[in-house]
């Protein structure tokens, strides 16, 4: 038992060296792996443009203008704008003043 012992020392000693430096060479490419997995997987946060109403939302390439009345217009980050209606426009969604129910 103490020759396979020996002959085991004598080749963990001779190969120490190479060993070693193969063993740092896969860490550093697992730690290249991990790095790209987690950079290309989470999602990267976009500087979006501020927007602070809908005529501002409804110049931004990638906002979306629901066709409803009024009009809204979303962000790709959510925001939510609804164009504001003239008071013409207000006026005209009433009833006529003589209608009854």
């Amino acid at each position: 038992m103490s020759k396979k012992l020996e002959t085991v020392k004598f080749i963990l000693k001779e190969n120490a060296k190479p060993l070693i430096l193969s063993l740092l060479w896969l860490a550093f490419l697992i730690s290249i792996v991990v790095f790209l997995v987690l950079r290309f997987t989470r999602p990267s946060p976009r500087s979006s443009p501020k927007v602070s109403s809908f005529e501002e939302c409804a110049q931004i390439k990638d906002s979306r203008i629901q066709e409803s009345y009024p009009e809204r217009c979303i962000t790709r980050d959510g925001l939510s704008f609804t164009r504001q209606l003239s008071a013409e426009e207000k006026q005209n969604l009433l009833p006529p003043s003589g209608f009854q129910e």
